[in-house]
């Protein structure tokens, strides 16, 4: 569709300015103003409705079919809960592939729209004074509400319907990353909320032991598995026992898994596959192995 290639050239664009880093937030603390502040809180809210009107459009639809925003940040989580919940596991199978490509490029605007805010926006306003802080609530707030978070989980466990078909479980766990990632109250909570009200460590454990996944996706499930193992010390022994429960389903009666399986093994394993694997490690520019290692 034609919003969908607009959005994969913005998406393009930022990427490449957050890569080449670019911005400076000279210019935005020049620029402070509660019209800046609200800009950004209202694209932010337009990117939440977008997916949720994407993954189930008779939540926020409107009578005309069109998306309509919630009013409020607590109906919107009502609303992201109501799709998160009743989000079936064959979601993308049955899409039509200008609805993926669509979902595809919402996914990975709100990972970039969150990295945008907490690399450049978010520096620049909090250095200022508190009194001229005009963001009294973070803008991101719905695009790490507990719904999205356990839809971006959700996500993170599909399949795609063919190998040509876009990443979306990758752009997925990249959003729950950059949900994940930062010191503010918000992403902090978000981070407890992951681990503690979700069972987001069953979620990623699922994901980092699927077999023929592509390398890019595994990727961004580890990093996702690194950065909770660092900052919650609780998440390794739910990842553990979410892997003992998996080794359970999987294994026979006759003893096959007394040895200890648990996460340090799932990730030597990885490791070991990382640089054993063909073609001869560590592949060219565009191969993410040695990120992984």
């Amino acid at each position: 569709s034609s919003v969908g290639q607009k959005l994969k050239k913005w998406n393009d664009d930022l990427e490449s300015e957050l890569l080449r880093g670019a911005f400076s937030t000279k210019k935005f603390e020049d620029e402070k103003s509660s019209f800046v502040s609200s800009a950004i809180k209202k694209s932010a809210d337009t990117l939440h409705s977008l997916i949720l009107n994407a993954v189930d459009p008779t939540i926020v639809s409107d009578a005309g079919g069109g998306t309509t925003e919630c009013e409020s940040d607590e109906e919107a989580e009502r609303s992201s809960w109501a799709v998160a919940t009743s989000t079936a596991g064959d979601l993308l199978v049955g899409m039509p592939c200008d609805n993926l490509s669509l979902l595809a490029e919402l996914l990975r605007a709100a990972g970039l729209f969150m990295r945008w805010f907490g690399q450049v926006i978010q520096p620049s306003f909090e250095s200022s004074d508190a009194n001229d802080n005009h963001f009294s609530n973070n803008p991101t707030t719905r695009l790490k509400c507990r719904g999205m978070l356990l839809l971006y989980c959700k996500i993170l466990e599909m399949e795609t319907p063919t190998i040509e078909s876009p990443d979306i479980p990758r752009f997925s766990s990249i959003c729950l990353f950059r949900a994940t990632y930062g010191n503010d109250d918000l992403t902090v909570s978000a981070r407890k909320t992951v681990v503690e009200s979700i069972d987001g460590c069953v979620f990623l454990v699922n994901a980092l032991t699927k077999r023929d996944q592509p390398i890019p996706r595994l990727f961004s499930v580890l990093r996702n598995v690194h950065h909770l193992v660092s900052t919650v010390p609780a998440s390794a022994a739910l990842m553990d026992k979410a892997i003992d429960s998996l080794n359970e389903k999987t294994s026979s009666n006759d003893g096959e898994f007394e040895s200890k399986y648990g996460l340090v093994e799932v990730l030597v394993d990885n490791l070991t596959w990382t640089v054993q694997s063909l073609p001869p490690f560590p592949g060219d520019k565009s191969d993410r192995r040695s990120e992984m290692a």
